[in-house]
């Protein structure tokens, strides 16, 4: 996906809420940012055009949402270069959670950087 959407979506959830979901529905083959606050909520969702693959397992047909700290996401989409492509991945998996890899070309596509997000834990 394009780092300006990824920052759009990261913004929009830092409007209404301190943490995000991103949810994948494989057989939608969508990729949803949403955030709910005591007054708002906001979903965006990138398919298509918007998503160079989906893949979401061994399989490629494992639904996947987790929840991050819109603080942590709003400092990596800052560090990532402007209109470059960011690979989203779900790294892992279970009950509580996928930690979320951010990965994308740097110094004109010579590097990749790559940024690894912990889920935040639901109680």
């Amino acid at each position: 996906m394009d780092s300006g959407r990824l920052g759009r979506a990261v913004r929009a959830a830092d409007l209404v809420s301190d943490h995000a979901t991103f949810a994948v529905d494989p057989t939608e083959q969508r990729l949803t940012v949403g955030a709910s606050g005591d007054t708002d909520d906001v979903s965006l969702d990138f398919d298509g055009d918007d998503l160079e693959s989906l893949d979401t397992g061994p399989d490629g047909s494992d639904p996947v949402e987790s929840l991050y700290s819109v603080d942590y996401l709003r400092d990596i989409v800052g560090a990532v270069p402007s209109d470059v492509p960011v690979s989203v991945e779900f790294v892992g998996g279970g009950d509580g959670g996928c930690p979320l890899s951010l990965e994308h070309p740097i110094a004109e596509g010579t590097g990749t950087g790559r940024w690894l997000l912990a889920p935040r834990i639901r109680r």
